[in-house]
């Protein structure tokens, strides 16, 4: 657990291929196309050789999408929007890369940090009322997770031209946060599918004992066979449950992200469920 009032960061760490000079990461939520995203995107470059990397994150449109792992037609989305985004770079002459990123924005951009080592990052969004549903607050969040430089673009309604830009200087930025009364710095900073995950888990953990409670007993190995089964199932979904919302909670500090947590959370929102189904299904044999 970090101490001392420190929020769990992730900062730059030069990948593969350091020497390539000025490395951008560019997550698109919008496609890179008019003029003014290009010029964006030419001035960070400042003339010097160097690679941008475009992520484009499989935005679900709400957030019972996201939920539910729909990811489908986000991701053929994110497909079209990256391969526009990269042909309009490379009409600029522009080195550039990319690839479909984690429905979470913030999960995406850790993801490349990790294996692209950028030396800043470049957020595009929709304005917050036209915008996907994890487009909001995006920069806020960004800012306070990583400690690279990063620029937020915000383009038009169509994705047309920019209208406003915002930067955040090296270093995790939690100056304008507010002091919460009895929150700390090393409170976790959960995304909307964290918050999802945490109320399917423990309305469905309720849900599943009150179902094993009423599950009628009586003679015979039949209806203890039945029982123990259900049981079983209700245990094993509470046991998941329980884990991971204890470390979502109270260990992301210590680095309860990526392959982990994704199997974690995907079990939980889409286990649950499944497993509420089975338990009702032996229970009413």
């Amino acid at each position: 657990m970090s101490g001392g009032g420190t929020k769990p960061t992730v900062g730059s760490g030069r990948g593969h291929g350091g020497g390539e000079g000025h490395r951008l990461l560019v997550i698109a939520a919008a496609a890179i196309e008019g003029g003014g995203l290009r010029e964006e995107v030419l001035k960070h470059l400042s003339g010097r050789s160097g690679h941008v990397l475009v992520v484009a994150p499989a935005l679900a449109d709400s957030s019972f999408a996201h939920a539910m792992g729909d990811v489908d037609e986000p991701r053929r989305q994110a497909i079209e929007r990256l391969d526009r985004s990269l042909a309009a770079l490379r009409d600029e002459g522009i080195t550039a890369s990319g690839d479909v990123g984690d429905s979470d924005p913030i999960m995406a951009i850790e993801d490349a940090v990790g294996t692209f080592g950028p030396d800043e990052i470049l957020v595009i969004t929709h304005p917050e009322e036209h915008g996907l549903w994890m487009e909001d607050d995006l920069f806020d969040r960004a800012r306070k997770t990583f400690e690279l430089p990063i620029v937020h673009v915000t383009v038009g309604p169509e994705g047309e031209g920019v209208e406003d830009i915002e930067e955040s200087q090296a270093g995790a930025d939690s100056s304008d946060e507010p002091e919460i009364e009895g929150q700390s710095d090393n409170t976790p900073l959960l995304s909307g599918r964290d918050i999802a995950g945490i109320i399917v888990a423990v309305l469905g953990t309720i849900a599943l004992v009150v179902v094993v409670a009423s599950c009628p007993g009586g003679p015979g190995f039949e209806a203890l066979d039945r029982c123990a089964v259900a049981t079983l199932i209700a245990g094993l979904m509470a046991l998941i449950n329980v884990a991971h919302v204890v470390a979502l909670t109270l260990f992301e500090s210590l680095g309860y992200r990526g392959g982990w947590q994704r199997m974690f959370a995907n079990l939980s929102l889409l286990g649950t469920p499944v497993a509420l189904l089975a338990t009702l299904l032996v229970v009413n044999l």
